[in-house]
């Protein structure tokens, strides 16, 4: 092999690498640019979303009372066992399940999972951190699926997590709301 030829070859796989370099950063990245965090700063310049170190880090602050989500039909899902409440729409279907040491709690809106809360991690394995949320003024890790940029995990204590599924601003509100109601009762 020729000089000329050594070096046309070895400019080829440069080339390639860094477009394939190129093409994993992108697909690892592009969730935190579909659905960015809304953060409140109160007047203290920008942060930095991505420093997992920081546990002051203030991130999205769910469910305030003005998101304009009408609860006056909303009904309460409580579990003793665990110690925690939650409020949900009264259109909602509450579903129940435990396998040996796991629960899980489905809400349902028609066919549709719109919200868990469970021991169980559910999507944890194919995620990476995504921000801080705020609910009721405690600070929770939030992470992205990395499968489904839609779908988003709260861990919570005692090994609890949070997983829903964000579609439109509408179901947003919502789904803040819903957050917002979470609380331990213990």
């Amino acid at each position: 092999m020729s000089k000329k030829q050594l070096t046309i070859t070895i400019s080829i796989v440069f080339i390639l690498a860094a477009i394939g370099g190129g093409a994993v950063w992108y697909v690892n990245n592009r969730g935190e640019q579909v659905n960015p965090p809304v953060t409140e700063n109160s007047g203290q310049g920008s942060q930095d979303s991505s420093n997992t170190e920081n546990n002051q880090l203030q991130g999205e602050v769910v469910g305030s009372p003005a998101a304009g989500v009408d609860t006056s039909n909303w009904q309460t899902y409580r579990n003793e066992e665990y110690g925690f409440e939650v409020r949900y729409p009264g259109k909602f279907i509450v579903n129940e399940s435990k396998v040996a040491t796991w629960v899980t709690i489905d809400l349902f809106s028609g066919d549709e999972r719109k919200f868990t809360i469970s021991n169980k991690p559910q999507g944890i394995e194919t995620a990476h951190f995504f921000d801080i949320v705020t609910i009721n003024n405690q600070q929770y890790k939030r992470f992205i699926n990395n499968l489904n940029y839609n779908q988003y995990i709260i861990i919570l204590h005692d090994n609890f997590y949070i997983v829903y599924q964000l579609i439109d601003d509408n179901e947003k509100k919502i789904i803040d709301t819903i957050l917002n109601s979470f609380h331990y009762t213990n």
